[in-house]
């Protein structure tokens, strides 16, 4: 009666022989844990969202999420994660891109 893993089942009823903490495979397969961190139904294996962190507070989780520690930024825009990018003139150019934020240049030069 050989039990190669020692968690107590022979290998003949064991469908995981060298993983002690399984005895068939599940959904992630021997030697992977079954597990499901954030409870979505979805073992961590198989989920692209394995936790539900929202570093930044925006609602939208880190692994869906651009601009992880900027709450009011999803993704990077034109002027990154941090910088806001509000065109304050109204010109088209975000303030980050524009030599004179708060000066409409009519005849673009």
């Amino acid at each position: 009666h050989v039990d190669s893993d020692g968690d107590g089942v022979q290998d003949c009823n064991d469908g995981c022989i060298n993983d002690a903490s399984k005895t068939s495979a599940g959904e992630c397969g021997c030697g992977v844990s079954d597990v499901d961190s954030d409870g979505d139904g979805f073992p961590d294996c198989n989920d692209a969202c394995p936790s539900h962190v929202d570093s930044d507070g925006d609602g939208v989780q880190d692994c869906n999420d651009g601009c992880i520690n900027d709450a009011s930024k999803t993704s990077a825009g034109e002027c990154g994660c941090g910088v806001s990018d509000v065109d304050s003139d109204g010109d088209g150019f975000p303030d980050c891109n524009d030599a004179c934020p708060s000066h409409v240049d009519s005849d673009g030069d």
